[in-house]
């Protein structure tokens, strides 16, 4: 029985290239017809003409698979699907599954964000552990034997995909070490600044292979599954305007709830707006002792540098010193001008507030890297 974890949902990814159908009076290969020979006289994708499905034929080097590999029914491996002799070979017939080979979605020095990495990572860590039972693991792993189905399922093929520019380095998979080396080369792809702190401290103990067991490991990824990947806009919204807005709103109603509405509404409202802003400016002050703010704590986020570790202070008070100082170096500039020119200066006052207001406004749609988080280099992720 298969349990799908509460509240996640797989990413589904795009065929590396569309179903291909044979032509007419093309090669056949026992009750295939070959579409395409991936390796001369090694691997052909090919067609079942009768349920019109996609095969994957590899040429057996060794001896006849076992009967546990044949039975095999897993998603993270392919069906196999019968044996195929000629007379110069003998074939393995598998069930071909639409997707993308691993390596070219990390070529070029891509990388794969952690709330889609961590669900491959989950599945092989799943099948290494199946396979060590029922002795259906292969003897030498490499990232070339990890294929991405269109449901965004990670599956294990019997051999490296050949259709990869470099080959990866094989990993010998015989023991836990070896297990481990081979799924943190798969952890290496993640992007790092996508990264929560929890699922961090679990991928820097499998880089160490601290993990004592397979199961161990498998029950851990599983569990990252229920957890927040990514910084999604309510909470990022919810972190940058819901304290400042919740102060501001019980410092304008105690400070006119006495008193009538008139002309200095305006004024008003702007004036409360930036003590309430300039309180929370000096409160994340204080607080970067602790290398968080209030909002931050609350919400469960944290700034983290390019590296995907925790910003140091001296990144932080830079980050701060962003945010704040175009907000209140300006406003200085126009309390001078409030006795001589009243109205130009709430008109400026009111100006520069909804550009900082616009700046965290594009915070939220971008919720991982505000314009603020552009200059200071750094990233905003979940705890």
């Amino acid at each position: 029985m298969v349990v799908k974890p509460k509240g996640t949902v797989r990413p589904s990814l795009e065929p590396a290239t569309g179903p291909e159908i044979p032509v007419e009076g093309v090669d056949s290969l026992g009750p295939y017809k070959i579409i395409k020979e991936m390796v001369p006289r090694e691997c052909i994708i090919a067609a079942d003409p009768v349920l019109r499905r996609q095969v994957w034929l590899l040429r057996r080097t060794s001896s006849e698979l076992s009967l546990a590999r044949r039975n095999l029914a897993r998603y993270s491996r392919l069906r196999w699907l019968q044996k195929v002799e000629t007379a110069e070979a003998t074939w393995d017939a598998f069930e071909a599954t639409e997707g993308t080979p691993f390596p070219s979605l990390v070529e070029e020095g891509k990388l794969v964000p952690w709330g889609t990495l961590r669900h491959w990572l989950g599945d092989l860590a799943s099948e290494l552990w199946d396979a060590t039972g029922d002795k259906t693991l292969l003897a030498e792993l490499s990232l070339d034997h990890v294929w991405v189905t269109t449901q965004g399922h990670a599956v294990l093929l019997d051999e490296p995909w050949p259709g990869v520019k470099t080959r990866a380095e094989c990993i010998g998979v015989g023991d836990l070490a070896g297990q481990q080396r081979f799924l943190n080369a798969v952890a290496a792809c993640v992007e790092s600044t996508s990264l929560p702190l929890h699922a961090r401290r679990v991928l820097q103990n499998l880089e160490n292979g601290k993990f004592e067991k397979l199961s161990f490991l498998t029950g851990i990824l599983r569990g990252l599954l229920n957890k927040p990947a990514e910084v999604s806009r309510g909470i990022r919204a919810g972190s940058i305007f819901m304290l400042p807005g919740y102060i501001w709103i019980a410092v304008f109603v105690g400070y006119y709830h006495d008193k009538q509405w008139n002309d200095s509404l305006v004024g008003g409202v702007i004036i409360s707006a930036l003590v309430v802003l300039g309180t929370i400016a000096l409160i994340q002050l204080l607080r970067l002792a602790f290398r968080s703010t209030v909002s931050h704590s609350i919400f469960r986020l944290a700034v983290v540098n390019a590296k995907g570790g925790p910003a140091n202070r001296v990144t932080l008070l830079r980050r701060w010193a962003i945010v704040w100082l175009p907000l209140f170096l300006p406003m200085l500039f126009v309390a001078l001008l409030i006795k001589r020119a009243e109205s130009i200066a709430f008109i400026s006052a009111l100006v520069l507030l909804l550009i900082w207001i616009s700046a965290a406004v594009y915070a939220v749609i971008v919720p991982n890297r505000g314009l603020h988080d552009r200059l200071a280099g750094t990233w905003v992720v979940r705890r």
